[in-house]
């Protein structure tokens, strides 16, 4: 399913997500708790490492998620959790987003999430904000949404101590899906709307961020599909236009809501299949294309200038394909890469540390690279005024791709001492998540085998090169 990886994310998290309109940035913050944690989670599975029956084995789901799927295709996931008391959240995943545009719709996925705030069958108008505002509910906080290229999400957190309330709330999330009612006199009120968030967003770094961004998903669909869109079309779009938008791509196929929170999980399936199952499929559906972002024969490259950017900033991007993670040896992957972005951003944060640095902060991360189809390692850093040459030499050389000399270097940050107390440390807390604390009690871990574990994800990356891109910019 297109929009698992991002399901699983909401319903494995206890934490409250703050979402916005804003595109993702590849800045991070990298702690060197983190960084501890990572090698004696890597280190744990590279013991495992030699078990094929468990390297082959599924991740487990978590057997307190109920999922299930309708006769119409609509999917849902439900998870007890009792803290917050008696507080429940709901999200609304629409596997569509900017990327499934025509030419004359740039725009318009974002345009309808608006209107979904704007008059539904059962809230008309301004009903449903002044709705939660009587609740309780904050507008953002608790009642808040966002486009992106591949996926259009709603957020509603809800009191779960009255029955009344929570139909409530499963009711909004049932119009959202399938009853705005997208009238003439709210659709000309909310164009100046988007168009005045789209003013506001158009600061020094959102200015820069659309030059380089063609340059990123170059002789790709995401190139010409930012999810702002186009001004133009936001004045001038047919009503008809919008709607169309809602009726070929809000379907129950393309559809999940997650539940999370204080709630018995009958009641909460119940509703889903009380308030979700007469959706109706589209007799002719649209087919719901995957883009895919091609790789370049050359290093592409990006100046991006602005006067009103406060600073300068380069940025390194090496692309690779998306893979899956479902499986353990899948997973002891993905602590490969973490542990090894994780030792090269100490090593980045030591530089900083220097008399006369080549940057002001630098980090590097290895995820998904805003297009669905696409991932990457992604190395930037702030630079001074006259500090381009110095950082955009510095970033690749202490990368190392391709090179031994970043293993090397790695192998002489750690003695088995550390490894050990770092197995310690943190197998209490690790084990509980991974597998049996017992089957963690006879540990060996060798030099030799880490550097070979490194070694091999090195030379990989290697073969990436004429994937990366070199973006700048500056003030």
């Amino acid at each position: 399913m297109a929009y698992d990886k991002l399901i699983r994310t909401l319903i494995a998290s206890h934490e409250t997500y703050s979402l916005s309109h804003n595109y993702k940035t590849i800045l991070m913050k990298k702690t060197f708790l983190k960084f501890l944690l990572s090698i004696v989670v890597l280190s744990l599975f590279i013991n495992l490492s030699a078990q094929d029956n468990i390297q082959s084995q599924k991740l487990p789901v978590d057997s307190k998620v109920k999922i299930g799927k309708l006769e119409n295709g609509f999917t849902y996931y439900i998870r007890t959790n009792q803290k917050p008391e008696k507080r429940l959240e709901l999200r609304l995943v629409v596997n569509a987003g900017s990327i499934l545009e025509s030419d004359n719709q740039q725009g318009l996925a974002h345009f309808v999430e608006h209107m979904c705030f704007n008059g539904t069958t059962h809230f008309q108008k301004n009903d449903l904000v002044q709705y939660m505002q009587s609740i309780g509910v904050r507008f953002g906080a608790d009642l808040n949404a966002y486009t992106s290229f591949d996926e259009t999400v709603y957020k509603l957190t809800i009191p779960s101590d009255s029955t009344k309330l929570i139909e409530k709330g499963f009711l909004i999330m049932e119009d959202w899906a399938h009853n705005v009612t997208f009238d003439t006199t709210e659709i000309n009120k909310e164009r100046g709307v988007v168009v005045e968030e789209w003013r506001i967003g158009r600061g020094p770094w959102q200015r820069l961020t659309d030059k380089f961004l063609p340059v990123l998903f170059k002789d790709s669909h995401y190139a010409v599909r930012l999810p702002i869109g186009k001004k133009e079309i936001i004045e001038n779009t047919p009503y008809d236009t919008l709607r169309s938008f809602y009726k070929d791509w809000y379907r129950p196929d393309l559809m999940a809501l997650v539940v999370v929170g204080d709630i018995d999980p009958v009641l909460a399936e119940k509703e889903v299949k009380e308030h979700f199952s007469s959706i109706k499929m589209p007799e002719k559906p649209k087919v719901r294309n995957v883009y895919n972002v091609p790789d370049q024969p050359a290093t592409l490259v990006n100046v991006g200038t602005d006067k009103e950017a406060p600073y300068s900033v380069v940025y390194v991007i090496y692309k690779s394909d998306v893979r899956k993670f479902e499986t353990y040896s899948d997973y002891l992957d993905k602590l490969k890469y973490s542990c090894l972005t994780g030792m090269l951003n100490r090593r980045l944060q030591e530089l900083t540390e220097n008399e006369n640095p080549p940057f002001v902060t630098a980090a590097f991360e290895y995820g998904d690279l805003w297009a669905r189809t696409k991932n990457g390692l992604q190395g930037d850093a702030i630079v001074g005024e006259k500090g381009i040459d110095r950082g955009l030499q510095t970033l690749p050389r202490e990368n190392s791709i391709g090179s031994n000399s970043f293993c090397l270097k790695i192998m002489k940050m750690l003695t088995m001492k550390e490894i050990k107390q770092n197995q310690r440390s943190g197998l209490k807390s690790i084990s509980a998540i991974i597998w049996k604390r017992s089957q963690f009690q006879e540990l060996n871990l060798s030099i030799n085998m880490l550097k070979t574990t490194f070694n091999s994800f090195l030379l990989n990356q290697s073969t990436r090169l004429q994937k990366s891109s070199l973006l700048i910019k500056t003030g």
